[in-house]
């Protein structure tokens, strides 16, 4: 059984897969009122870097070639795949609105324009979560 670098959980045939975290640039608070500006909204990037993607595909593929063999263990190797992935994909999006959460919670001289920022920072994130699709 191939083992995958980085999820967070414990499992037999995943235990090490790497998940790539969103992007956790806050925005500087030393940066002038203009720089900020460029910076509007946080930048997003996959759920996962394109080596652990590879990785993903393929235990995939070596799920689904074992299947005849024994289907049974295929489809139990199958859902511990996607219960880790699961589980990544909530603790990066976690991680992340926690970076986002920082940026107006750091002290109680937060101005404004920080404010605004953050408050477009979280409708990307709002916006993203509402594109997510599945069958």
């Amino acid at each position: 059984m191939m083992e995958i670098k980085g999820l967070h959980s414990a499992g037999a045939a995943v235990s090490d897969v790497d998940v790539a975290p969103l992007s956790n640039e806050p925005i500087a608070e030393e940066a002038s009122a203009e720089s900020r500006s460029s910076q509007s909204t946080t930048e997003f990037g996959p759920l996962f870097d394109s080596r652990v993607a590879e990785q993903l595909r393929n235990r995939w593929l070596e799920i689904q070639s074992c299947f005849v063999d024994d289907p049974n263990i295929s489809l139990k190797d199958a859902d511990e795949l996607i219960i880790h992935m699961i589980e990544n994909i909530i603790t990066t999006l976690s991680e992340k609105r926690m970076t986002i959460e920082d940026q107006w919670q750091r002290d109680d001289q937060v101005s404004t324009e920080d404010l605004r920022l953050t408050l477009k920072n979280y409708r990307s994130f709002f916006n993203r979560l509402l594109a997510l699709e599945y069958e």
